[in-house]
């Protein structure tokens, strides 16, 4: 049983428990096998180191690469919004972990109005967004749209 993605009214019961625990994943054993049913125990691990700079850091190399502003700046449109699937797990603990979450870097061509963050290692339930240059970060649930508290996502 995995903890990744549980969410309050999404997922598994017992995932959520997991998930507010800080676990990853469980195993139940069989507390009373057979007489000589085989045992073999098969185990791995990972972990991910991240810092307070490591979201801020994954932002500023997205902001770095103008290309995206370069094509959002040629729509004739009110607001410019840039969507980001982070696959960097540093930065995605950074979301998990930190409050307040960190200032976001200025977008260097001033084009980008918002950017919203989806970090699936930190939590498949959310979709985040910031105002670049700032740290006015609000939070959102995937599935309804609704605006979530910031005190909320501790409870991940």
């Amino acid at each position: 049983m995995s903890s990744r993605g549980a969410h309050a009214t999404l997922g598994d019961p017992d995932a959520r428990t997991l998930a507010r625990l800080s676990l990853r994943d469980v195993s139940v054993w069989d507390p009373d096998p057979e007489p000589g049913a085989p045992r073999i125990l098969i185990m791995g691990s990972w972990s991910v180191i991240g810092t307070e700079r490591s979201l801020t850091d994954a932002l500023a190399r997205v902001l770095a690469r103008t290309d995206n502003q370069d094509k959002l700046a040629r729509g004739d449109v009110d607001e410019r919004h840039l969507y980001l699937h982070l696959r960097d797990h540093a930065a995605g603990a950074g979301l998990r972990i930190y409050r307040p979450l960190p200032l976001c870097p200025p977008d260097p061509r001033g084009v980008i109005d918002a950017i919203w963050v989806f970090a699936p290692w930190a939590s498949s339930a959310y979709l985040h967004r910031v105002v670049p240059g700032t740290d006015e970060w609000t939070h959102f649930e995937m599935v309804t749209g609704a605006q979530v508290p910031e005190a909320a996502l501790s409870d991940l």
